[in-house]
């Protein structure tokens, strides 16, 4: 069988200074990014964060205000240059598929194909090895309304990578799924993806997915660009307030700084009072935190462990469960009005009960306060990828 084609070499990515503006409204605002060649990237962020609009902008479907986008060394957006879609040598993965009705699987695989001018049988053959790549070879001669969600989107998937295009971008493919399609889905975009040695820009909302998928996550907010660097990184170390939140916790709360920093395992480690109980935690201290700034404490799931009433740093009453599969995720409210969500344990430990609650300092990170929490908001929705464009426009992004 024939083998689809790997791109020589992902292409690298030069974004510098770039903006976009609607009227008055700043969608991006100087956004600085380099990605090395064959590297899976997500940009992660709330609507209104500016990921789509830097993808658009990417794929050529926006022009930009302000700023300059270069591809494999060559400059495709800046001052009086924009080059359209289908000469920036990228493909994309449409979250709403965007595959041609009136073909069949086969031949939306053989789309880009075509416009490479690859011999018929060579790319008739590479296109149904790609079919089979995404285990869709049985179903090659269907037409996209014969096929489920999840069909369609390998079907999206075996086009985008079948021509060996050094830059894919993804726009929230998986979004459409269900959650065992999803999880089906995501594992065939991060094999092949790499498998083809393609640069992947892949946008998302979801913090797990962003965290399984990427090898550097970028965090956006409110068009800017406030974090990038490996999942563990943002994790471990957040920026700021905004990123720790958006990246996972299960209780947060301001604190008192009761002892001066001092070095431990993983870090530098501080003692904090949480107001309200007298209670004294040791949490992490990845950054450091001006005095009149004053502190707030994020917990992350993980490191939260229920023991027994009067056994833990903290005294809580379980105000909800709910089973899990592998346990049960706890609602608590603790000493100092802090309320804990999402704490998983294999035991089910009853409502209205008490219970102690011991926490690691690994997963306790101590930031400056005074950054407000983040969430979508109606008049900052960002317009669907494909706005302004046809399905023969959306469909020639496809062509590497």
């Amino acid at each position: 069988m024939t083998e689809p084609a790997a791109t020589a070499a992902g292409a690298s990515l030069d974004i510098v200074g770039a903006s976009k503006h609607f009227g008055a409204k700043a969608a991006l605002s100087g956004v600085h990014l380099h990605v090395e060649p064959g590297t899976f990237l997500v940009l992660l962020g709330p609507s209104g964060s500016g990921k789509t609009t830097l993808l658009r902008c990417l794929a050529g479907i926006e022009r930009l205000t302000d700023g300059t986008i270069g591809i494999d060394g060559r400059q495709v957006a800046g001052p009086g240059l924009h080059l359209p879609p289908d000469k920036r040598k990228l493909a994309m993965v449409f979250q709403d598929y965007a595959l041609w009705p009136h073909m069949t699987a086969l031949q939306n695989a053989l789309f880009p194909l075509r416009q490479l001018k690859i011999p018929g049988p060579e790319a008739r053959a590479r296109a149904q090895a790609m079919l089979e790549r995404v285990g869709l070879g049985h179903l090659a001669g269907r037409y996209p309304n014969e096929l489920s969600g999840g069909e369609q989107q390998r079907v999206a998937l075996a086009r985008a990578l079948v021509g060996g295009a050094g830059l894919v971008l993804f726009d929230e493919p998986l979004s459409n799924l269900d959650a065992d399609m999803r999880e089906h889905l995501r594992l065939a975009i991060s094999t092949l993806a790499r498998e083809s040695r393609a640069t992947s820009v892949y946008i998302t909302h979801d913090q797990s997915e962003a965290f399984s998928l990427a090898d550097k996550v970028g965090v956006l907010r409110d068009g800017r660009l406030v974090q990038i660097g490996t999942p563990e990184e943002l994790y471990l170390e957040p920026a700021s307030a905004f990123v720790a939140r958006f990246t996972g916790i299960c209780a947060e709360s301001a604190v008192h700084v009761v002892s001066a920093p001092r070095s431990a395992p993983h870090g530098q480690v501080v003692d904090v009072r949480i107001p309200g109980s007298g209670t004294v935690v040791t949490a992490t201290l990845p950054r450091s935190v001006p005095e009149a700034a004053g502190a707030r404490l994020f917990v992350r799931p993980s490191a939260v462990r229920l023991v027994a009433a009067g056994d833990g740093d903290l005294n809580a009453s379980v105000r909800d469960v709910a089973f899990a599969g592998r346990g049960y995720e706890h609602a608590l409210a603790a000493e100092g009005d802090m309320l804990l969500t999402r704490v998983f344990c294999e035991q089910r430990w009853e409502r209205r009960g008490n219970v102690g609650v011991n926490l690691s300092a690994e997963g306790c990170l101590v930031l400056p306060d005074g950054q407000e929490a983040p969430g979508a908001r109606d008049d900052d929705q960002e317009p669907p990828l494909g706005a302004g464009t046809g399905l023969v426009d959306l469909t020639a992004i496809a062509k590497p």
